[in-house]
């Protein structure tokens, strides 16, 4: 649980970085990375706008599912999961 929790703060950081929110289009992206221990993973993320600021944010990582909701403002795209 810890590594999830770790995961989804690393995530929102990367796509807080600037510029992002007015980046951010529908559709699904391949995403790969390293985790703090220094392994890696690979995935996909589904994007889905559902309001004028609001996105559907859903990772398929390594067989497992987390869905959360972001919210977009000027250069800040910040996203929260309940795992």
């Amino acid at each position: 649980m810890i590594r999830r929790l770790t995961f989804a703060a690393l995530c929102a950081l990367a796509l807080a970085l600037p510029g992002a929110a007015r980046a951010q289009q529908n559709g699904i992206y391949n995403v790969t990375g390293t985790n703090p221990d220094g392994s890696t993973y690979e995935g996909i993320i589904m994007l889905q706008q559902v309001g004028i600021i609001s996105w559907r944010v859903t990772w398929s990582l390594q067989g497992e599912r987390i869905e959360g909701i972001g919210m977009a403002s000027t250069n800040i795209f910040s996203v929260t999961y309940q795992l």
